[in-house]
């Protein structure tokens, strides 16, 4: 494979995530809206689990 197949082939990738990353993040609110349910905090957690000097049980802070 040539480097511009490479390329070709990576952004061909790149844009294919994307894409499906959207259309999963507006079946999900989709969902949500319907169903009445709220979002999911366990993402936070465990990354707040993962983050050194980061409290998961302390309520999450605003940004700005």
């Amino acid at each position: 494979m040539s480097s511009n197949g490479a390329l070709g082939a990576l952004s061909r990738g790149m844009v294919a995530g994307a894409v499906g990353t959207i259309a999963m993040t507006a079946s999900e609110r989709l969902e949500m809206a319907v169903s009445g349910r709220e979002a999911s905090q366990v993402p936070g957690q465990v990354g707040a689990h993962l983050l050194p000097g980061r409290d998961p049980d302390s309520p999450p802070t605003s940004r700005g």
